[in-house]
């Protein structure tokens, strides 16, 4: 009979374990934002933000949701674009996640924010790059564009 009843107590504590492994395993929350910094830009990984309704949700299985928030944190930069990419690791190549041309940024500024970023479970990582370039200065009354500029942030993702 104490057999009996142990064996149910076990077994019902490998069922709760396991419950709370999978809520787990489905959620992919990240405990702090993710952030990375540098003179000129702050750029920050996070969970998603689901302030609209009708906005995708993320597909067990197949992608995890993050949210993306990019400041200019230096001084006021042009011909800014910042492109999103993410790896896998079955191949050399990185795909793209978004790509887009924001022109002149001022300092202080938030320059891009994405709520609700889908995610391959297959990818590890997730590659920031902004480009820009310098104030363009005029020569003898022709324009020259500015210096070219490029950093990239890599961040850990979809980790267990």
């Amino acid at each position: 009979m104490n057999q009996k009843i142990t064996c149910f107590f076990l077994m019902i504590l490998c069922l709760s374990v396991s419950s709370v492994n999978n809520v787990e395993a489905q959620s992919r929350k990240i405990p702090d934002p993710y952030i990375k910094k540098t003179e000129q830009w702050s750029v920050q990984i996070d969970d998603p933000i689901f302030n609209k309704q009708g906005m995708a949700k993320p597909k067990p299985g197949i992608a995890n949701m993050y949210s993306v928030v990019i400041k200019n944190t230096g001084e006021t930069l042009h011909n800014v674009i910042i492109e999103g990419y993410r790896n896998d690791p079955e191949s050399p190549t990185k795909f793209g996640l978004f790509s887009t041309a924001i022109g002149k940024v001022a300092s202080g500024v938030e320059a891009f924010s994405h709520s609700n970023l889908p995610v391959s479970i297959r990818a590890n990582n997730i590659e920031i790059v902004i480009s820009w370039q310098d104030n363009p200065k005029a020569i003898k009354g022709q324009t020259i564009e500015g210096r070219k500029y490029k950093q990239t942030f890599t961040f850990a993702v979809n980790q267990n």
